[in-house]
């Protein structure tokens, strides 16, 4: 075979390993093995999510937002929250974003030593949301992004995929300006983005112009179960 020919053989293989390693990446990720944190895809789509809510002030300015701005996100909701707040918590699925299930009152889970606690820490937030709402979340994200085996293991047997993100906004302390928020989003995003942010009011601020000048760099905005399609 000619040199070139050669070369260009081994370029080939070497693209095709590699495609078959991301597939099986992402295989592993949507089988509840490993946390999902974006997606490869060429379509410039990503996925807002927003930790610890429902805070109902918080929670009724974004839906003011996100209405305004004609967009749908994920909220990953914490079930003691939610039993405070079912009324917000009921507004949020009517108005058509999504609800991940981000544990019952938000523990490092590792450190809980019976995998029972672990398992109601969990299992008590998708009972409620079915029992109350008719509403079976279908992702989860550990918090403080902490997981172990026995969390894997739990979530296979209730069908939650874990997600985590590849843009952090690192909003979580009250005293975060919008403006870094706003600088590390638009420096940093890129298609398939999973954005990890909280319900907080500086990121509210932050949204009202990180979103549209997304839209004007061509960018759509999916809740993650719509972004997971993209990557199939």
């Amino acid at each position: 075979m000619h040199e070139g020919n050669l070369r260009k053989h081994r370029m080939n293989k070497f693209k095709i390993i590699i495609s078959l390693l991301l597939l099986t990446v992402t295989a592993l990720a949507l089988n509840g093995q490993e946390p999902v944190t974006s997606v490869e895809t060429s379509s410039k789509v990503v996925a807002l999510t927003f930790d610890d809510g429902p805070k109902p002030e918080i929670t009724k300015q974004f839906l003011d937002l996100f209405e305004k701005e004609k967009i749908k996100v994920t909220f990953f909701n914490i079930g003691k929250n939610v039993e405070a707040h079912p009324e917000i918590t009921k507004t949020v699925i009517e108005k058509g974003h999504e609800i991940g299930n981000h544990s019952y009152s938000h523990p490092k889970l590792p450190e809980l030593k019976d995998s029972l606690e672990i398992m109601e820490e969990i299992e008590r937030v998708q009972k409620y949301f079915t029992t109350e709402f008719n509403y079976i979340p279908t992702l989860f994200r550990a918090p403080y992004l902490q997981y172990d085996k026995r969390v894997l293991n739990i979530l296979k047997k209730n069908n939650l995929i874990m997600i985590s993100a590849n843009l952090f906004q690192k909003d979580a302390k009250p005293d975060v300006s919008p403006d870094s928020i706003i600088k590390k989003v638009l420096t940093n995003v890129k298609s398939g983005s999973i954005i990890l942010g909280h319900e907080r009011e500086h990121t509210v601020a932050a949204m009202k112009t990180i979103i549209p000048e997304l839209k004007k760099r061509g960018f759509r905005f999916v809740t993650v179960s719509e972004l997971l399609s993209y990557g199939k």
